[in-house]
């Protein structure tokens, strides 16, 4: 089962279950359990998964977190389980915030009522659990667009250092996005002063500003209008991700086109393995030259969109193996396996080196 299917199949057992889980330990039993299969972590299995481990702090004894999860000698992730609906804030992050801080160089926590998944490490200050998360998870209102980061930390693919700058990312996008949604909702005085005075030649009073904001609200919001009334009309479909385009041939023809495209599928780690490549080959090309094209059997990456520079191709349509085909001067392919995408990164110098071989021939 593809683990986006996994992940959704899970959320289906919480709404399930939620109403039955009354005690901490059914959640547990029947919750985060599950989840911990979900990510690869067999919870049986005392080398893996450690249930109440010891984390005794400040001369207090008796201490322990919920689970803690082991990868060969090291504790990586630890969780503090509560009962569904308990609250999962102050006291409580507290409370993992010790654990946390007494079962150092553990650098991952995970906070849960097996609802909402709370993640936390340690961004602002070394050895310190942020105040706020890098990702909340919740099962009942998923949003989809965090299933690949969830991946991340799966017991197949886990690579503390991926993780740890996907947290990052994830903290500082996060953050954006609600400053984003605050502005959208109500312009702050500084945005609707950016604005203004790039439209307005007078001095920007007090009631001259209140009299901007309902002006730039309603131009986000038909400006948003308008980009989803394009999507929907299919007028931004090719340019949904910068550089990405569906493989089309000369023999198609005009109503063969549409219906192929149609069962072109570009996924999240096409995207993410094409912004892999981009960001290899901009040491030695202009990244705007490296355009992914994608096909029913596999996802192109080409120069200047010429079939006739291939650069790679992504085989990430398998289920369980996904390789990547680099090329030769004679453009010979060679597939190499990838266990993660960041893999990617290992073949760099085949990836640079087509530029040298289409060069000696223009």
């Amino acid at each position: 089962m593809e683990f986006t299917d996994a992940v959704k199949a899970h959320s289906r057992r919480v709404e399930e279950h939620k109403a039955h889980a009354l005690t901490e330990e059914a959640t547990k039993m029947a919750l985060i359990v599950p989840f911990l299969q979900l990510l690869g972590y067999d919870p049986i299995n005392p080398r893996v998964v450690i249930p109440e481990y010891c984390a005794d702090f400040g001369g207090k004894k008796e201490c322990k977190v919920d689970y803690a999860i082991k990868r060969g000698d090291d504790i990586v992730v630890i969780i503090e389980a509560k009962k569904v609906g308990d609250p999962l804030d102050g006291a409580r992050e507290g409370q993992l915030q010790q654990y946390f801080q007494s079962l150092l160089p553990v650098k991952i926590a995970i906070l849960t009522d097996g609802v909402v998944y709370k993640f936390y490490t340690d961004l602002d200050n070394p050895n310190v659990m942020d105040k706020k998360p890098f990702m909340i998870f919740d099962f009942l209102d998923m949003d989809e667009a965090m299933i690949p980061e969830l991946k991340k930390l799966c017991n197949d693919c886990f690579d503390l250092d991926t993780a740890l700058s996907a947290a990052q990312e994830l903290k500082y996008l996060g953050q954006l996005k609600k400053i984003v949604s605050s502005e959208l909702e109500n312009p702050s005085d500084d945005l609707v002063r950016l604005f203004a005075r790039q439209v307005y030649d007078g001095l920007l009073r007090a009631n001259i500003i209140d009299d901007f904001r309902p002006r730039i609200k309603l131009s986000f919001e038909n400006h948003i209008n308008s980009v989803l009334n394009a999507r929907l009309q299919g007028a931004m479909l090719l340019n949904a991700y910068p550089g990405v385009q569906p493989e089309t041939t000369g023999e198609e023809c005009a109503t063969e086109a549409p219906e192929r495209e149609n069962r072109i599928i570009t996924t999240q780690e096409e995207i993410e393995g094409y912004h892999i490549v981009r960001a290899i080959m901009s040491k030695v090309v202009n990244p705007d030259r490296v355009i992914m094209r994608d096909t029913i059997s596999y996802c192109g990456i080409l120069l200047d969109n010429k079939n006739t520079k291939p650069i790679c191709r992504m085989h990430f349509n398998a289920a369980s193996v996904k390789y990547l085909e680099t090329f030769d001067a004679e453009k010979n392919g060679t597939k190499h396996k990838l266990d993660r995408l960041s893999d990617i990164y290992k073949y760099s110098t085949e990836l640079r080196a087509v530029i040298g071989y289409y060069d000696k021939r223009e």
